[in-house]
């Protein structure tokens, strides 16, 4: 039983991510506090380790990060980023922190803006993609929009267009795997770049794809926080050859 004014104290395990070495990585990290991470992901940096690729991702250099300073945990990320896609990563410190920013997702209070180029312009300057998102059976990695998948929602204003193309900033409603890329390449508007939902191009290459601005509740005490982060050079190069009038 408790009584007024016992003292609780509670020890907690050092954890240890299974299967993923430190490695010593120049990671940019944008904030850091006891309870998050975050940080600006470039291109060609896979997120999490898999079977075919156990080394030279973002859960080593984290890892080693965290050793420098002391910590023993986990590898928690909040939001993931495909190989090819940059910016803001959100890494949780601790189990506490990750349940409270995961149910933020669930609730839809966790907001992730993107900004894209995509080909040709929109019919509507802004509006929302609802087509459900599912694994294309003939493939380990393309999704597809089909009826039976998962829902995703995708809300989207363009800043700048000609008749070639388009620069678009996105709201994320929902995270499935690939959404944006699916969604867009769905309703004839895919990323430049994207070899896998459309064609490669000269002018990039990689997808077009950039997490620019996370916001958030502090899960230690709900202070909302806004984080961005910097347009890379190359997507800046792509909008310029494009002459696509907008400064980013």
């Amino acid at each position: 039983m408790v009584n007024l004014n016992d003292i609780l104290e509670l020890y907690i395990k050092d954890e240890v991510s299974e299967n993923v070495v430190p490695q010593e990585m120049l990671l940019d990290i944008l904030y850091e506090d006891k309870d998050i991470l975050l940080i600006n992901k470039p291109s060609g940096l896979v997120v999490h380790p898999t079977a075919f690729h156990n080394k030279d991702t973002l859960a080593n250099g984290v890892l080693h990060h965290y050793n420098q300073i002391g910590l023993n945990t986990k590898f928690r990320p909040v939001n993931r980023l495909d190989k090819d896609t940059t910016g803001i990563i959100l890494v949780a410190k601790t189990q506490i922190a990750h349940s409270n920013l995961s149910k933020q997702m669930i609730d839809r209070t966790f907001i992730k803006e993107y900004i894209a180029v995509v080909h040709n312009a929109l019919d509507e300057v802004n509006g929302r993609i609802c087509l459900p998102i599912a694994r294309n059976p003939e493939s380990l990695i393309e999704r597809v929009v089909n009826i039976c998948g998962q829902e995703a929602i995708t809300e989207y204003h363009v800043i700048s267009q000609n008749t070639s193309s388009s620069v678009i900033r996105i709201i994320l409603l929902t995270g499935r795997t690939h959404q944006i890329r699916v969604h867009f390449s769905h309703i004839g508007h895919p990323l430049f770049g994207d070899s896998l939902y459309g064609t490669s191009n000269d002018l990039i290459s990689r997808q077009a794809l950039h997490c620019i601005s996370l916001s958030f509740g502090h899960p230690s005490n709900n202070t909302l926080l806004k984080f961005e982060a910097t347009i890379p050079s190359d997507i800046n190069y792509l909008i310029k050859k494009l002459n696509l009038d907008v400064l980013l």
